[in-house]
Protein backbone atom coordinates (compact mmCIF):
# COMPACT_ATOMS: atom_id res chain seq x y z
CA UNK A 1 0.00 0.00 0.00
CA UNK A 2 0.82 3.31 -0.18
CA UNK A 3 2.23 3.08 3.90
CA UNK A 4 4.96 0.82 2.53
CA UNK A 5 5.32 3.20 -0.38
CA UNK A 6 6.44 6.15 1.90
CA UNK A 7 8.40 3.73 4.25
CA UNK A 8 10.83 2.83 1.42
CA UNK A 9 11.08 5.93 0.28
CA UNK A 10 12.68 7.36 2.98
CA UNK A 11 16.37 6.15 2.56
CA UNK A 12 16.65 6.61 -1.41
CA UNK A 13 15.58 10.54 -0.91
CA UNK A 14 18.62 10.88 1.34
CA UNK A 15 21.26 10.38 -1.29
CA UNK A 16 19.14 12.80 -3.79
CA UNK A 17 21.53 14.64 -6.58
CA UNK A 18 19.83 17.76 -4.64
CA UNK A 19 21.19 17.23 -1.68
CA UNK A 20 19.18 15.82 1.46
CA UNK A 21 15.63 16.17 0.29
CA UNK A 22 14.10 13.88 3.37
CA UNK A 23 13.11 17.59 5.34
CA UNK A 24 11.17 18.67 2.31
CA UNK A 25 9.90 14.64 2.19
CA UNK A 26 8.78 14.82 5.57
CA UNK A 27 7.24 18.17 5.56
CA UNK A 28 4.98 16.81 2.58
CA UNK A 29 4.15 14.22 5.00
CA UNK A 30 3.43 15.95 7.57
CA UNK A 31 1.63 18.59 5.96
CA UNK A 32 -0.43 16.38 3.40
CA UNK A 33 -3.35 18.86 2.94
CA UNK A 34 -1.24 21.50 1.93
CA UNK A 35 1.06 19.47 -0.45
CA UNK A 36 -1.37 16.58 -1.77
CA UNK A 37 -4.88 17.69 -1.31
CA UNK A 38 -5.54 20.54 -3.83
CA UNK A 39 -8.54 21.39 -4.75
CA UNK A 40 -11.16 19.36 -2.34
CA UNK A 41 -12.79 16.40 -2.30
CA UNK A 42 -11.60 13.53 -0.14
CA UNK A 43 -8.10 13.13 -0.74
CA UNK A 44 -8.03 12.54 -4.48
CA UNK A 45 -4.42 13.83 -4.36
CA UNK A 46 -2.96 11.54 -1.82
CA UNK A 47 -4.67 8.37 -3.93
CA UNK A 48 -3.22 9.88 -7.44
CA UNK A 49 0.50 10.13 -5.76
CA UNK A 50 0.26 6.54 -4.02
CA UNK A 51 -1.36 5.46 -7.40
CA UNK A 52 1.71 7.31 -9.70
CA UNK A 53 4.46 5.99 -7.21
CA UNK A 54 2.88 2.26 -7.71
CA UNK A 55 2.95 2.69 -11.25
CA UNK A 56 6.80 4.16 -11.31
CA UNK A 57 7.58 1.09 -9.11
CA UNK A 58 5.98 -1.86 -11.55
CA UNK A 59 7.48 -0.19 -14.62
CA UNK A 60 10.89 -1.24 -12.56
CA UNK A 61 12.03 2.48 -11.75
CA UNK A 62 14.82 3.13 -9.60
CA UNK A 63 13.57 3.89 -5.38
CA UNK A 64 14.98 6.97 -6.06
CA UNK A 65 12.48 7.97 -8.94
CA UNK A 66 9.87 6.40 -7.64
CA UNK A 67 10.18 8.21 -4.17
CA UNK A 68 10.10 11.52 -6.10
CA UNK A 69 6.84 10.11 -7.65
CA UNK A 70 5.04 10.25 -3.81
CA UNK A 71 6.79 14.04 -3.28
CA UNK A 72 6.83 16.52 -6.80
CA UNK A 73 8.53 19.08 -4.39
CA UNK A 74 11.51 16.95 -3.62
CA UNK A 75 12.46 17.40 -7.32
CA UNK A 76 14.61 20.20 -6.58
CA UNK A 77 12.29 22.35 -6.10
CA UNK A 78 12.09 24.86 -3.84
CA UNK A 79 8.20 24.96 -3.33
CA UNK A 80 4.97 22.67 -4.43
CA UNK A 81 3.01 24.30 -7.04
CA UNK A 82 0.17 24.50 -5.04
CA UNK A 83 1.66 26.32 -2.45
CA UNK A 84 3.21 28.68 -3.92
CA UNK A 85 0.45 30.11 -5.57
CA UNK A 86 -1.37 30.21 -2.31
CA UNK A 87 1.85 32.56 -0.99
CA UNK A 88 1.69 34.79 -4.14
CA UNK A 89 -2.16 35.72 -3.45
CA UNK A 90 -0.93 35.87 0.17
CA UNK A 91 1.78 38.33 -0.20
CA UNK A 92 -0.54 40.17 -2.99
CA UNK A 93 -3.26 40.28 -0.20
CA UNK A 94 -1.40 41.56 3.20
CA UNK A 95 1.38 43.25 1.06
CA UNK A 96 3.88 42.46 3.72
CA UNK A 97 7.65 41.70 2.45
CA UNK A 98 8.02 38.79 4.43
CA UNK A 99 9.33 35.57 3.53
CA UNK A 100 7.00 33.74 0.72
CA UNK A 101 7.46 30.35 2.31
CA UNK A 102 6.61 31.93 6.23
CA UNK A 103 3.59 33.94 4.96
CA UNK A 104 2.02 31.17 2.50
CA UNK A 105 2.60 29.03 5.64
CA UNK A 106 1.12 31.05 7.88
CA UNK A 107 -2.09 32.10 5.67
CA UNK A 108 -2.36 28.07 5.29
CA UNK A 109 -2.41 27.34 8.85
CA UNK A 110 -4.89 29.94 9.64
CA UNK A 111 -7.29 28.35 6.57
CA UNK A 112 -7.04 24.98 6.20
CA UNK A 113 -4.60 23.15 8.38
CA UNK A 114 -6.47 22.54 12.46
CA UNK A 115 -4.18 23.20 15.22
CA UNK A 116 -6.46 21.49 18.14
CA UNK A 117 -2.70 20.98 20.74
CA UNK A 118 -0.99 23.24 21.78
CA UNK A 119 3.30 23.32 23.02
CA UNK A 120 3.95 22.77 26.54
CA UNK A 121 7.61 21.60 26.22
CA UNK A 122 7.24 18.48 27.88
CA UNK A 123 4.97 16.13 26.19
CA UNK A 124 5.46 17.49 22.66
CA UNK A 125 8.20 17.73 20.49
CA UNK A 126 8.56 21.10 20.30
CA UNK A 127 11.66 22.97 21.13
CA UNK A 128 12.02 24.41 24.87
CA UNK A 129 11.74 28.06 23.42
CA UNK A 130 8.74 27.59 21.69
CA UNK A 131 5.42 27.97 23.55
CA UNK A 132 1.81 27.84 21.41
CA UNK A 133 -1.89 27.54 22.44
CA UNK A 134 -4.23 27.55 20.02
CA UNK A 135 -5.66 30.97 21.52
CA UNK A 136 -2.54 32.29 20.73
CA UNK A 137 -3.00 31.08 17.33
CA UNK A 138 -6.58 32.05 16.92
CA UNK A 139 -5.74 35.96 17.88
CA UNK A 140 -2.86 35.72 15.19
CA UNK A 141 -4.68 34.45 12.47
CA UNK A 142 -7.79 37.48 13.49
CA UNK A 143 -5.24 39.92 13.51
CA UNK A 144 -2.76 38.96 10.43
CA UNK A 145 -5.99 37.26 8.26
CA UNK A 146 -9.16 39.10 9.60
CA UNK A 147 -10.02 35.46 10.16
CA UNK A 148 -10.57 32.66 13.13
CA UNK A 149 -8.13 29.58 12.85
CA UNK A 150 -9.80 26.14 11.92
CA UNK A 151 -9.36 24.34 15.41
CA UNK A 152 -11.56 21.55 14.90
CA UNK A 153 -9.61 18.36 15.48
CA UNK A 154 -11.19 16.24 12.96
CA UNK A 155 -11.82 19.02 10.39
CA UNK A 156 -9.02 17.78 8.20
CA UNK A 157 -8.88 14.24 8.27
CA UNK A 158 -12.84 14.29 7.71
CA UNK A 159 -12.80 16.99 5.10
CA UNK A 160 -9.70 15.34 2.86
CA UNK A 161 -10.74 11.55 3.85
CA UNK A 162 -8.23 10.34 5.74
CA UNK A 163 -10.37 7.90 7.79
CA UNK A 164 -11.31 6.84 4.48
CA UNK A 165 -8.19 5.65 2.54
CA UNK A 166 -7.43 1.90 1.49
Amino acid sequence: GCADLVRHSWKPLQWSPCGDVTPNFAGMLIDQAQFYSYPLPQSWGIKARCSYARQQESQGRSPYEVALALCWECACNSAPAPLAAVQSQAGEVVGRQDNRNELGWKYIACTEIPHPIAANNVTDFFPPWYTWTPEDHNRRCLNDWGIEAQLGAKWLPEGFGFFHLP
